[in-house]
């Protein structure tokens, strides 16, 4: 990096949150960042039915007719906004289903179940996405048999379909409302480039404390992450490990798949990041846990099979350590990440073995990954050293058929 880049980065982005901080749309947006454009669209409905009409066909392939026979509802079978019509038998026919995606990341399992709910072959689907790139794009637009003919747009291209309406609301007293909206959208789309420019270069939370005075770090959080573990499927990919890769939406969805894979996840616990590689074993049914969560790369093992339940919670995983104990795979994993010795236990709280856990079934070690010794203080270097690390695992012990 050029002497003096990474200052020019930050002023971009300062200057972002700096006028997003300015714009009173961004600031109503803060209480639900993500029922607040629904609603505003809701409000451009109200204004002008055939307008709203023409910012979503600008954003459609296939456009809607000006029937004026629609109807728009919030949240109707879980939808953020739909439009629908009653045909001759009063039965409801969905023209339009806009699901939106702001600080969460789209999935496919999500978008399935609003396809499945729908039935209906001449339905409408728009999938309106703050994040440019996320994991399930490829597919869900390949398999439109599966989940829908969605069509995705960015909040920038929203802001362009409604600024191509503004003879009709430029009139109105409304437009200073409009007007923010647009600046306020642009800015965020604007906001999703500067979290992710530069990202191989810096640490993963870099500026997270940033983000979170604004009230924006689970936004910066979910983009981060999910930029880093699509670095890691690629990577992985590259490095020939040939164990299916998917992204994951629940937990539970491993194990009652009972199909051995890797499985990467994007969450947030404790205000921290977590960006997680579950390797499930379908034979023994145990989950092999490589997760980056804060400052922390940690090795976990959920094992039902290895866990006697104990209503203490900390009787049950000290049970569970003293079995994995016994079987050098397990041991081996929790004891050393890439050579290096894990941390015992956090200091600050009280252990009944050299161990960190949660629930009753699942222990966990680790070491700080951003400390000089590790090399893995940039994104480029934590995704070479991860997925080193999973391609040994895997290679020494996992098979796949």
């Amino acid at each position: 990096m050029a002497h003096g880049e990474g200052h020019r980065e930050q002023n971009t982005y300062m200057c972002t949150l700096t006028k997003l901080n300015s714009n009173p749309m961004f600031k109503l947006s803060l209480g639900s960042k993500e029922l607040f454009h629904s609603n505003f669209l809701e409000y451009i409905w109200n204004i002008n039915n055939n307008m709203f009409i023409d910012i979503v066909n600008d954003l459609l392939s296939v456009k809607l007719p000006m029937q004026g026979k629609y109807i728009l509802s919030r949240e109707k079978k879980n939808f953020d906004l739909c439009l629908y019509h009653l045909d001759g038998q009063k039965k409801e026919v969905y023209d339009l289903i806009i699901e939106n995606k702001v600080k969460s990341i789209p999935y496919k399992e999500q978008l399935e179940e609003y396809y499945q709910k729908v039935n209906n072959n001449s339905t409408r689907f728009l999938l309106l996405t703050l994040v440019s790139n996320f994991p399930d794009k490829k597919i869900i637009q390949n398999r439109p048999d599966l989940y829908g003919s969605w069509e995705i747009a960015d909040y920038k291209s929203l802001k362009s379909a409604i600024i191509n309406q503004k003879n009709i609301w430029n009139s109105l007293p409304h437009k200073i409302y409009i007007n923010d909206y647009c600046d306020f959208v642009g800015l965020m789309h604007d906001l999703q480039n500067d979290i992710l420019n530069n990202i191989c270069n810096e640490q993963l939370f870099k500026d997270v404390d940033t983000y979170k005075k604004n009230r924006l770090h689970d936004l910066y959080i979910k983009l981060r992450c999910a930029d880093f573990l699509m670095k890691v499927k690629s990577e992985l990919i590259m490095k020939g490990v040939n164990i299916p890769v998917h992204f994951l939406n629940k937990y539970s969805e491993m194990r009652n798949n009972k199909i051995t894979g890797l499985f990467l996840n994007v969450n947030i616990y404790n205000g921290e990041g977590q960006a997680a590689i579950f390797l499930y074993d379908a034979k023994t049914d145990d989950i092999y846990e490589f997760v980056i969560q804060g400052e922390q790369y940690r090795h976990g093992i959920n094992s039902e099979r290895h866990s006697p339940y104990f209503k203490d919670k900390e009787n049950s995983r000290c049970k569970l350590w003293n079995a994995i104990q016994k079987v050098p795979k397990d041991k081996s994993f929790l004891n050393t990440i890439l050579c290096y010795n894990t941390s015992p236990y956090n200091n600050k709280r009280t252990k009944i073995g050299p161990f960190c856990g949660y629930d009753h079934n699942y222990v966990y070690k680790y070491i700080k990954y951003n400390e000089t010794q590790y090399c893995m203080d940039t994104v480029y270097k934590l995704v070479d050293a991860v997925t080193n690390d999973i391609k040994n695992f895997c290679s020494a012990y996992i098979t796949y058929p």
